[in-house]
């Protein structure tokens, strides 16, 4: 009996070696954003009932992703404040002006996740701090896992969100604010692929 006691608490050792093994093995993918099929783009309310779409076309970051554990997820991305689109040069250079963005002094919008929440296999909620303006506010991306290639060299995310451009200091004159010409919310759509270097 002894033996047998022994052989067995043997096989007990081996077995919590080889699982501990396969659990440092299993270890995060490190993702960078591949910005050519990526996507950033924003839409706001103008003058109460049209809306005006823009997007920003010089971002990076990055996402920690471990296959089926979303939940030990990070990202982080630097967005080129200067690189606001709406299809209106007089308007892009206004919003880039010290009256909203200013993107001499803060030339950089920043996110770095603070929290992963998953909500079921594909989909989840990220928290992070979001930096516009050089105001901070923590904000909710409502996320969603598209695609993994089979390879797990790539991986395609859609996420969404609303902010309140006036949290982040985002005002434009007196007269504009008064007369309601620019919704304060905005809803912003993210498509990002992530690729292995």
């Amino acid at each position: 009996m002894l033996e047998y006691f022994l052989m067995f608490k043997k096989l007990q050792i081996i077995f919590c070696f080889l699982f501990l093994g396969c659990l440092q093995t299993a270890k995060a993918i490190e993702y960078k954003i591949n910005p050519t099929h990526s996507n950033i783009n924003f839409m706001v309310a103008h003058f109460g009932k049209g809306q005006v779409k823009g997007q920003f076309r010089l971002f990076s970051g990055s996402l920690d992703y471990e296959p089926n554990n979303l939940k030990n997820a990070k990202t982080e991305a630097q967005i080129d404040s200067s690189s606001i689109y709406t299809g209106i040069s007089l308007r892009d250079g206004r919003l880039r002006s010290p009256q909203f963005l200013n993107t001499q002094k803060h030339p950089q919008i920043t996110f770095v996740s603070t929290e992963i929440q998953p909500k079921n296999q594909n989909e989840f909620i990220i928290l992070g701090n979001l930096t516009i303006n050089g105001v901070t506010r923590l904000v909710k991306l409502n996320s969603k896992l598209i695609k993994t290639s089979a390879d797990q060299k790539s991986v395609l995310f859609k996420a969404n969100t609303s902010l309140k451009r006036k949290d982040f200091g985002l005002v434009w004159n007196d007269l504009v604010e008064a007369g309601n010409l620019m919704g304060d919310d905005i809803k912003v759509y993210l498509e990002i692929e992530g690729k292995t270097d």
